[in-house]
């Protein structure tokens, strides 16, 4: 198993979010596949794209890709710890190791979030940690999605400000709604979170809202009560049933 590691950084609102990936097969070469069908060397996901629908339909293959191959989780830490995060990223790991078939396995976490060095202290005889580029490794860019989409989504409750869109007949509204740019990208990805395997309440799993903490959703020790709250409202749990 592998898993890949990328970070979303929002110093502006106070908070960093190191998204996880777990892969059962390594996606290289699907990824590349992806990518190269678009004609595109590496996928941005801060890049914009309201006026390319070429990329938005590469997106779109991503998180299907996301979703029918690979499960994903948010850790969710201060952004002052952002230059500092060799303790964070020891605490994450740790928990992620946890979930690793026979406890071996491959961690590549984006160069920068830590450094060589501190990954090759944290390797052992089952698990290995690699620093490297996203451009190399396909994965990452898998992670960016998910770092990506969750940051826009917690920004969006920590400041109360959201990009609204509406949605019409064509994603089977009628009549339209609005809702949260936040909001459609966790709908997005949802299904592929990880979770705890029983529902919440009586209802069959598939219209059941499932509990992610310690699963997909990790708090970092440093993070304040306040975030911590917040995070647990965001993502704290989620709901597998239809939302339209």
């Amino acid at each position: 198993m592998n898993i890949y590691i990328d970070e979303s950084v929002h110093e502006a609102v106070g908070f960093m979010i190191l998204a996880y990936v777990f892969c059962n097969h390594d996606p290289q070469s699907n990824i590349y596949s992806i990518l190269s069908k678009y004609s595109v060397g590496e996928h941005h996901s801060c890049a914009r794209m309201d006026r390319s629908e070429h990329l938005r339909n590469l997106r779109g293959e991503l998180v299907s890709y996301l979703n029918s191959s690979c499960q994903w989780g948010a850790f969710i830490m201060p952004s002052e710890y952002r230059h500092r995060s060799y303790e964070d990223v020891s605490f994450l790991l740790s928990l992620l190791i946890k979930n690793f078939p026979e406890k071996k396995g491959n961690i590549f976490l984006d160069e920068g979030i830590i450094n060589s060095t501190e990954a090759l202290s944290l390797c052992s005889d089952e698990v290995n940690v690699i620093t490297c580029s996203s451009h190399d490794v396909c994965g990452i860019q898998l992670a960016d999605l998910v770092a990506s989409f969750s940051g826009v989504r917690f920004r969006e409750t920590i400041t109360g400000n959201a990009k609204i869109l509406t949605y019409g007949y064509n994603y089977g509204y009628e009549p339209p709604i609005e809702a949260p740019l936040g909001f459609e990208f966790f709908a997005m990805l949802r299904h592929s979170m990880l979770r705890e395997n029983e529902p919440l309440g009586d209802e069959m799993p598939e219209f059941a809202t499932f509990k992610t903490i310690n699963k997909g959703l990790i708090l970092s020790k440093n993070l304040s009560t306040e975030f911590s709250q917040l995070a647990m409202k965001t993502f704290g749990e989620v709901y597998l049933s239809c939302i339209h």
